[in-house]
């Protein structure tokens, strides 16, 4: 049989380890990120798209697509999406974010209607 106070232990004991949790078990406020997309002027078939995430690491940022195509950009918060051949009627965007604050991590996702 536990007693309130063992399982109330547990619990705490758990906590510190698990992410956007703080070192004393406190569940910590983490940034947020918003992503946009809108269609090129110069080719029918891209997509320019824009994290905003000003909190975000060095190496804070991973791009991923259902279909098409992610090209570089300068700058990591930018990227051009090339839907050029995709058979869909829409191609989703997703951005994970790590931030500078340890433990902190999010996506963000847009939907590129081509249809």
């Amino acid at each position: 049989m536990f007693h309130l106070a063992s399982l109330a232990t547990m619990f705490v004991l758990v906590l510190p380890s698990a992410p956007g949790l703080g070192s004393r078990g406190q569940i910590r406020d983490c940034p947020a990120a918003s992503l946009s997309c809108e269609k090129s002027a110069k080719k029918d078939s891209e997509y320019i798209c824009r994290v905003d995430a000003p909190q975000a690491s060095q190496d804070g940022f991973k791009w991923s697509v259902t279909a098409g195509k992610v090209m570089d950009c300068p700058s990591e918060a930018t990227r051009i999406i090339d839907v050029g051949g995709v058979d869909a009627e829409s191609v989703t965007v997703t951005v994970a974010v790590k931030w500078k604050l340890p433990g902190c991590y999010s996506s963000v996702s847009a939907v590129l209607k081509l249809r």
